[in-house]
């Protein structure tokens, strides 16, 4: 029987994470806790709000439950690698706090997954215009960081690899280079490095139910990406010229 750890980061989240109840009680996610062992893993992030006491009473309550408590904000890369580390099982994935309904669809990422391939979700019902700024924020990755070597798409969830494979090859680098919206550049980054394979699976994404979520879709929130992309880029760069000092260092 496969087992899956799933992280997800929570920041100021209180009501999404109290909805993950009416997906535990879902036929669907009973079907699934029948044919894998899992659990669910909720980062608490230094919210702000009662995001705490929403994880601690679904944790109480279900016994596959865990909670991790941040002190400060540290941002979502650094959240999903405290999650991580504290998962026991073969396979990990992560997923935002608004997309509990995502797990109905795990079965078919797990199908995939093996110690030299990541799978990825990548939108399917996106508006043309989303579409389209989707396209050229992650042409605009693809350039910077890819060296002109084409990705699909580079955010997206859930992404389900193994353990094996983030302890090998992300655990050291997503701790010393985490910065917000990094996590999925690094997976993008080292998988081309280290000839990983990726598998792209198309999901639909549901409206968000709640105003908790960060950012909304449009241009505005485009060009925003845009900008933070190339401010990422900046960090990346200067983050990974000492870590690969650091890492040559520790060769010799």
């Amino acid at each position: 029987m496969k087992s899956l750890s799933v992280i997800i980061p929570c920041y100021n989240d209180e009501k999404s994470v109290l909805s993950f109840e009416n997906v535990f009680l879902d036929k669907r996610f009973l079907d699934l806790m029948e044919q894998y062992k899992i659990e669910i893993i909720f980062v608490n992030d230094g919210s702000k709000d009662k995001t705490i006491d929403s994880i601690n009473y679904l944790k109480n309550k279900y016994d596959f439950v865990k909670g991790v408590d941040l002190e400060k904000n540290s941002g979502k890369d650094l959240a999903i690698y405290y999650g991580f580390e504290n998962a026991k099982y073969e396979y990990l994935c992560d997923i935002d706090s608004d997309s509990g309904y995502l797990l109905f669809e795990i079965d078919r990422f797990l199908k995939f997954a093996k110690e030299n391939i990541i799978v990825h979700g990548i939108r399917k019902n996106r508006m043309f215009f989303n579409s389209f700024m989707s396209f050229m924020n992650s042409l605009l990755v693809c350039i910077l960081f890819f060296k002109f070597k084409f990705v699909k798409q580079v955010y997206g969830q859930p992404n389900v690899i193994t353990k094996n494979l983030y302890n090998n090859y992300l655990k050291n680098v997503l701790y010393k280079m985490h910065d917000y919206w990094c996590y999925n550049v690094l997976l993008h980054m080292q998988c081309l490095k280290h000839n990983i394979i990726y598998k792209y699976i198309d999901v639909e994404l549901k409206p968000r139910e709640f105003d908790e979520s960060k950012g909304s879709e449009g241009f505005r929130n485009a060009i925003f990406l845009s900008i933070k992309i190339i401010k990422i880029y900046i960090k990346l760069k200067i983050k990974l010229r000492k870590y690969n000092k650091l890492e040559n260092k520790e060769d010799l």
